[in-house]
């Protein structure tokens, strides 16, 4: 029982000890006006240490200075009772706007209201957006090539009672450009991604925000894979772009092949499917569609495609494929394509092609609703598509697909021109 009571006791002057060292403050200003203001403004009144206290104080004097009251400065902090402390504050006059010279050089985007003082263009700024002011400004700096730099305000004065003038100094730091862009990982990734895809080229100013924008189209390409963000090294004399890559492996292969015989000629055909894809296999970031099926009493398909980004570096790829098709013993058909195609930006893809279809029939039928024909269109194509970053079940936000085709078509009896358009569109909503 002695024991149980003396941790109680112990227990007791901890908790009052604790209690007792919480600090409390108020902060006021001997300027009725001033001190009317910030009686309505919130701020921490509990405090474990006097250190947490001072922080506080100093922590509203600069929310102070960022709404205007430029001036506002602590006078004292003192102990009134124990544990309770009072911080006299003078926060004068608040100010609204700053006029700024050394800027009208610059487009900055929204910052576009200029005064005029002397003949010289001020730029009028709220005294609230100044933090903002400096990051546009300093990523405004860093697109031109001067990831290193620092502004700052000289000269402040009043202008009037409710507005500042002041001159803005910039420290430009050398002018950084591209000199190198290494690949860490796969260091067979095709080239010409670099060079058309993400737009890298020796010489080009650095740009921070556009790197990421970068990253995130390497993002979109199937058959890669970031381990991590792009890296920069600055030196003295050169800027370095590491890229951080993995090869993926996108193949993929579905198939069951069996055998029969033909009841009309015991000839043996191929029965089943076959369908496969394979992905930059020989990393050149080229695309293999094979497609087989065949069913006894059913239509019969093959058709491959192949699609070769890029050739010979330049921003031009090629789409070939083909396609047949025989239904029974009633027709054959196979249909040809050839396609150039441009995608030189992140969503936008242009294509120029022709495609030519035969159509044999292989029944000797009189009145046949089947015919023999030829045909041969131009092609155009227009494709927008917008990935959903992270997004495994549906990968595409946006789509567009738009194809004008211009031809002909010459049967046994007659030759007809024909025009197709063919618009496809689709979108992913979030509710």
């Amino acid at each position: 029982m002695k024991i149980k009571f003396t941790f109680f006791v112990l227990l007791a002057l901890i908790s009052a000890t604790t209690f007792s060292q919480r600090l409390s403050l108020e902060v006021y200003s001997n300027v009725i006006e001033e001190n009317k203001f910030l009686t309505s403004i919130d701020y921490n009144k509990n405090f474990n240490s006097i250190e947490e206290l001072t922080k506080e104080v100093e922590k509203i004097v600069e929310n102070l200075q960022k709404i205007g009251f430029i001036k506002a400065s602590i006078k004292s902090i003192m102990e009134v009772e124990k544990n309770e402390y009072s911080a006299e504050l003078s926060i004068d006059r608040k100010y609204s706007n700053i006029y700024v010279l050394g800027l009208d050089s610059m487009s900055l985007e929204g910052y576009k209201n200029y005064v005029i003082i002397d003949k010289k263009n001020y730029l009028k700024i709220p005294i609230s957006k100044i933090q903002n002011f400096f990051k546009e400004l300093n990523q405004f700096i860093s697109v031109e090539g001067y990831p290193f730099n620092s502004a700052k305000f000289t000269n402040i004065e009043p202008f009037d009672k409710d507005n500042l003038k002041a001159i803005i100094e910039i420290n430009y730091d050398k002018e950084r450009k591209i000199d190198k862009v290494i690949i860490k990982g796969y260091e067979k990734f095709p080239k010409s991604y670099i060079k058309h895809l993400t737009k890298y080229k020796i010489g080009n100013r650095i740009n921070l925000d556009d790197i990421q924008e970068k990253s995130e189209l390497l993002n979109q390409l199937g058959f890669i894979k970031q381990t991590k963000k792009p890296e920069i090294l600055f030196t003295n004399d050169s800027t370095i772009i590491y890229l951080y890559i993995e090869k993926e492996k996108k193949n993929s292969f579905d198939g069951f092949i069996g055998f029969s015989n033909d009841e009309s000629d015991n000839n043996i055909q191929l029965q089943g499917y076959l369908d496969f894809e394979l992905v930059n296999n020989f990393n050149f970031g080229e695309e293999i569609e094979f497609l087989y099926k065949s069913e006894k009493n059913a239509d019969r398909i093959l058709k491959t495609e192949i699609n070769l980004p890029y050739i010979f570096s330049s921003p031009i790829g090629v789409n070939i494929g083909l396609i047949l098709t025989k239904k029974d013993s009633t027709f054959v058909s196979n249909e040809q394509f050839i396609n150039l195609f441009y995608k030189n930006t992140k969503n936008h893809k242009f294509s120029l092609g022709i495609r030519s279809i035969n159509s044999d029939e292989q029944l000797e039928i009189e009145n046949s609703e089947f015919e023999d024909f030829e045909t041969l269109y131009k092609d155009f194509q227009y494709e927008y598509v917008k990935e959903n970053q992270n997004n495994l079940m549906f990968p595409v936000k946006n789509q567009a697909f738009f194809k004008l085709s211009h031809g002909k078509r010459i049967s046994e009896d007659q030759e007809d021109q024909q025009l197709y358009l063919n618009i496809d569109c689709a979108k992913i909503f979030d509710f």
